[in-house]
């Protein structure tokens, strides 16, 4: 209710028969510009629960204001038809012009019957301003929009109407933000620029005339942006979207060509052209003048002079105006870089049409230049429109021919913290300054630097440009000096330099490559200044003592006369304790002369003050030809040493003229033998979350200082320390060294034998350790692969210390059900190994459908247990099994099967729950449907049993054997004898973990010839289908012949032909004769017959067996 309260009366909530609602009253804009249209809108709801057929809406203007809508005040009636309960309509009227002011309107509904007339009345209000500018009257003329700190972005709007236009609370958008830039009152007057900045940092740089307003303006995007000028209606006045294509960059501002260009088209835009960057405030550079000469170029003839040309100059101008115009120009020397200084001369008048361009030259010339010249040319131009581009500084910098300086040596992979330098040489006769010259690099990222300090490099001499001063650190004296630059970081592989002169030409370059070898720490030093400086030949790495020579004549240009002692070794060359040891020189001479008369003096450090003073041995009158080398060792020895010695050697020539290379210094350090420590445990493919450890033994006697020393592994090989404090490692005793100290968390018994040490990552499929005593002289090393062992999960150990360390038959993964034995003596000690046939290989399936799985069965044959920890198989590709990875105990005639594939207890649902068994986990066992070879071995590597089955194993009389097994007939005959294998006869295809289905057995072992079963039953019903004959014979060897007779004395099957026997053995029959062909029922004689060495036969066994069938 509009009472709020319906007291007496009907309530306002309970819904009315007939109640049409004016819902809504609204205009499409609250604001409208003075004499332009508009539009109201009114929503009618029916709230009444009965449908209406008939009513009227109508529009009023309130003229008088007086709230009542009288007819004089209509504007139009519009008639309303069917609207359901519940349903609503819209209807609208557009007005033609809106008044100034504020205009009042009264929306209407009349319905007959309307039980809630009060709600069928609403109002509107739309205010008419009166505007003076319209789209275009403004134009947004210039935008700086990549300025160069301090200048804040800035843009320039002109007026180009004829009239004066209000600004008060005009916006500037973007595409991101609408922002007020002018919140007081400012008029521009027609032709007027106002520029509007984000702050007054402008005017740090621009000397502004025009209106200008710091005002919140939109941050604008370097790679493009939009920009709308709204009035104070929000009406876009001028708008355009930018991209950095076309134009202004970098401290330049984007400047439209004419102001009465379209903004929003690229082609009416353009970079600045004005000294400054931009012209705020004022006519656009880009913009056309009546009077407009401008200077496009000026340079010197030569181009690029050198040293003692004479140079003229020239100038190109231009007139940019709509006007022929008449000019002169004037050449001024430079005062302080900027100041125009003596006039030198002035031109002659130059006219220039419209759009026209011409040269002019100078009469004026620089007589053999020498340095720096700096002019200002000036255009002097009546009324020009635009004075900025009226003059024009011209540098000219003479440079040198090419090949005046040098690269002379260099050095691009210091060492020891050394910096990076170059060196240079001057083979002119003038003193050349090296101000503005540049050097690059060739390779990879190429990069140049320009030299910004008076470098001055004297006639015939050296100059050294150095990354930095701390090569002075490294050389005893750098004669030439050096100044410190940051040259361009070189590669050690291949790279180059190039020197320019200020003028940009090629002075001389250099490009090294991998093949000229030279040695880390090494210089790169020219030989020959004559040769051209991209001659390999003609480069070499320094021979200096100091591995290079900054400032020094090169070490590799040939001297009249130079000796270098180039090596001081000794004998041995990593002596032990207690050692004598002698001293070996090697000399060259590297002049072009020969020296004569020359010696050697070897001397040590005596008296532990570090000092090499006391005499070892002093060899006199030595000669040696120009480009030989000798070798000379002392007779003497030093005394047996038990600490560091320091040692030297100098050569003494009263002719060489370079004596730098005529020392050499070298500590003398003694150490321990070869695998007095030796690498004895292994985890390099430890368990998720595992760690890599490495197990060291020592074997001897001799208790061993692991202070300093270190490890590494080979495929990264960086070294980490073991320990820096002493370490006594005692005989038999054990160490381990590890990257992670998580491994004393499982393993605390390690403390106090344990070592973090920086160790690489070590490899799965192949990697190396190598252990380094305090001289870095390797202890003992080992290169591994997988092949030697190491699942994961698993160490390898070393099987003797006194074996090779890279000897794949040296090392063993960890068995006997060990993953390792980190810290102590390895699991070999502990494993038991065991005799030939103690298991043995019983049934093979290798040719297993997709619903089945390939496995192998083992058996037990014997008395004893046979723990299986560590046993495997391993196929002839190499492929390796493991039976079991813990300790596993096979009680006595119990079956071991090994699994491809958990399918298989589909078919064998006992399988889930037998104890005897590993899964693989694998799609197969690798193993091939035509045969190839199985070894079975223990965990310490011994082959246990072996065969080489086939598929011509198989009863021939089964035609498909397709997830058939092949068993073995009796367990106890050799694996490898292919009538001891047939197919399996079980429904199910095999016996997995069961007795074979074809076992056949004799207990008879003690009589000549005994024959079980028999009769027998050769038609594969699992029962007695083959007959196993034992024989004992009267000697340990002997060749055997087995053959069968039917009853007519003819020979049907030879079964054994020449076949080497022990004492006794056992043969199987199938019940088959030569051809494969089932025998008949009947009595066949058996006939064995065993021959000595000389083929001769020393004892025949006969007896009979029977054939038979069922009925």
């Amino acid at each position: 209710s509009p009472l709020k309260a319906t007291p007496g009366g009907k309530n306002s909530v309970v819904p009315l028969i007939i109640d049409l609602s004016l819902e809504r009253f609204f205009p499409a804009s609250k604001y409208s510009v003075a004499g332009e249209g508009n539009a109201l809108f009114i929503i009618v709801k029916n709230r009444g629960i009965a449908n209406v057929y008939a009513y009227q809406v109508r529009f009023y203007h309130d003229a008088n204001r007086d709230s009542i809508p009288q007819p004089q005040e209509i504007l139009t009636s519009l008639s309303g038809s069917y609207l359901a309960s519940g349903d609503s309509a819209e209807y609208d009227f557009q007005i033609p012009a809106i008044n100034p002011g504020e205009n009042i309107f009264i929306g209407v509904i009349d319905c007959a019957g309307d039980e809630n007339p009060a709600s069928n009345k609403a109002f509107a209000n739309i205010r008419g301003v009166p505007v003076n500018e319209i789209r275009g009257d403004l134009a947004i003329n210039e935008i700086m929009y990549t300025p160069v700190s301090p200048e804040p972005e800035w843009i320039e709007i002109v007026n180009r109407s004829q009239k004066v236009i209000s600004l008060k609370n005009y916006c500037v958008s973007d595409l991101k933000d609408t922002n007020l830039v002018i919140a007081n009152n400012l008029s521009l007057n027609p032709g007027e620029f106002l520029v509007i900045a984000r702050d007054s940092n402008i005017y740090l740089k621009y000397n502004l005339t025009s209106k200008t307003t710091i005002g919140n303006l939109p941050q604008l995007n370097n790679d493009g942006d939009r920009l709308l000028l709204l009035d104070s209606l929000y009406r876009i006045i001028d708008s355009l979207e930018f991209k950095s294509t076309w134009g202004g960059n970098s401290g330049k501002s984007l400047e439209k060509m004419e102001i009465d260009f379209p903004s929003a088209d690229s082609s009416s835009w353009g970079t600045s052209t004005s000294p400054t960057g931009a012209t705020p405030g004022s006519s656009n550079s880009l913009s056309q003048k009546p009077v407009d000469v401008r200077i496009i170029s000026a340079w010197s003839t030569p181009l690029n002079p050198v040293m003692g040309d004479n140079v003229t100059i020239s100038i190109r101008t231009k007139n940019r105006g709509t006007s022929s115009t008449e000019f002169y120009l004037e050449l001024f020397t430079v005062v302080n870089d900027t100041i125009s200084g003596m006039k030198l001369e002035t031109s002659n008048p130059i006219t220039l049409l419209p759009d026209d361009s011409t040269d002019h030259t100078f009469l004026f010339q620089i007589l053999n230049i020498n340095t720096t010249k700096k002019f200002i040319i000036k255009a002097i131009v009546p009324d020009d429109g635009n004075l900025l581009d009226n003059y024009i500084n011209l540098s000219i910098s003479p440079g040198v021919l090419s090949g005046t300086i040098l690269i002379n040596e260099i050095m691009f992979n210091p060492q020891g913290g050394e910096p990076e330098w170059i060196e240079l040489f001057n083979r002119s006769q003038d003193t050349l300054k090296l101000k503005g010259w540049s050097v690059s690099d060739v390779y990879t990222s190429p990069t140049g630097i320009t030299l910004t300090e008076d470098i001055k490099i004297y006639p015939h001499s050296l100059i050294v440009l150095s990354r930095d001063s701390s090569i002075s650190d490294y050389h005893s004296s750098i004669p030439g000096g050096f100044s410190v630059v940051k040259i361009p970081p070189l590669n050690n592989d291949k790279d180059g330099v190039v020197i320019y002169d200020i003028s940009g030409r090629v002075i001389d370059s250099l490009v090294y490559y991998p093949d000229w070898t030279v040695p880390p720490g090494k210089s790169l030093e020219r030989i020959d200044i004559q040769e051209l400086s991209n001659i390999k030949t003609n480069w070499s790495s320094s021979l200096d003592i100091e591995n290079s020579t900054p400032g020094r004549k090169n070490s590799v240009t040939p001297k009249e006369n130079d000796l270098s002692v180039t090596l001081l070794s000794s004998t041995p060359s990593t002596p032990l304790y207690g050692e004598s040891v002698r001293l070996s020189a090697i000399v060259k001479n590297i002049g072009k002369n020969p020296a004569s008369s020359f010696r050697l003096l070897f001397e040590y450090d005596s008296d532990s003050n570090n000092v090499a003073d006391a005499l070892l041995e002093d060899i006199y009158n030595l000669s040696l030809i120009s480009g030989d080398s000798v070798q000379i060792t002392t007779s003497n020895s030093l005394p047996p040493i038990y600490k560091d010695v320091l040692t030297s050697v100098t050569v003494f020539w009263s002719e060489d003229e370079n004596e730098f290379n005529n020392k050499l210094f070298k500590v003398i350090t003694p150490g321990y033998k070869e695998k007095i420590i030796v690498i004895n445990e292994l985890m390099y493919n430890p368990d998720s979350g595992g760690q890599e450890w490495v197990e060291l033994f020592n074997p001897t006697g001799d208790t061993v200082n692991l202070k300093n020393w270190k490890i590494s592994d080979f495929i990264s090989p960086s070294s980490g320390v073991i320990t820096t404090s002493d370490y006594l490692f005692f005989p038999s005793g054990y160490v381990v060294i590890s990257k992670d100290s998580s491994i004393l968390s499982t393993h605390p018994e390690l403390s106090g034998r344990f070592f973090l040490a920086s160790l690489g990552s070590l490899g799965n499929s192949e990697d190396g350790v190598f252990v380094y005593d305090s001289r870095n002289t390797i202890i003992d090393s080992m290169i591994y692969q997988s092949s030697w062992g190491g699942i994961k999960g698993y160490s390898i150990e070393r099987l003797s210390a006194d074996g090779f360390s890279n000897d794949s038959s040296n090392w063993v993964q960890a068995a006997g059900g060990y993953k390792h034995t980190i810290g102590k003596p390895n699991s070999f000690n502990y494993v038991k190994s065991y005799p030939h046939n103690s298991l043995v290989i019983n049934e093979i399936m290798y040719e297993a459908s997709v619903s089945s799985s390939e496995y192998l069965e083992f058996y037990n044959p014997g008395m004893d247990t046979v723990e299986l920890g560590g046993w495997y198989i391993l196929d002839e590709k190499g492929e390796k099994y493991n039976l079991s990875d813990s300790v596993f105990v096979l009680p006595p005639k119990e079956y071991y099967l090994l699994i491809a594939d958990s399918i298989l207890f589909n078919k064998f649902p006992n399988l889930s729950t037998y104890p005897n068994k590993r899964t693989a986990g694998k799609s197969d066992l690798g193993l091939v449907n035509t045969g190839e070879l199985i070894l079975l071995k223990d965990a310490l590597g011994n082959t246990i049993d072996s065969l080489v089955y086939s598929n011509k194993w198989h009863n021939q009389s089964i035609n498909f054997t397709q997830d058939r097994s092949l068993e073995k007939i009796n367990p106890v005959i050799n694996s490898n004898d292919r009538g001891n294998w047939s197919t399996s006869v079980n429904l199910n295809g095999g016996t997995p973990g069961q007795i074979n289905s074809i076992i056949t057995t004799n207990s008879n072992i003690s009589s000549k010839l005994s024959i079980a079963p028999n009769p027998f039953s050769p038609d594969n019903d699992g029962w007695e289908d083959f007959s196993v004959f034992n024989y004992n014979l009267s000697r340990n060897v002997s060749q055997i012949t087995v053959r069968i007779f039917d009853d007519r004395g003819r020979e049907v099957r030879t079964l054994v032909n020449n076949q080497i026997s022990g004492s006794s053995g056992s043969v199987v029959f199938d019940g088959r004769d030569n051809n494969g062909n089932a025998l008949r029922i009947g009595i066949y004689l058996i006939l064995l017959e065993a021959r000595d060495d000389n083929n001769n036969v020393f004892e025949r066994l006969k007896d009979v067996v029977v054939v038979a069938r069922k009925l």
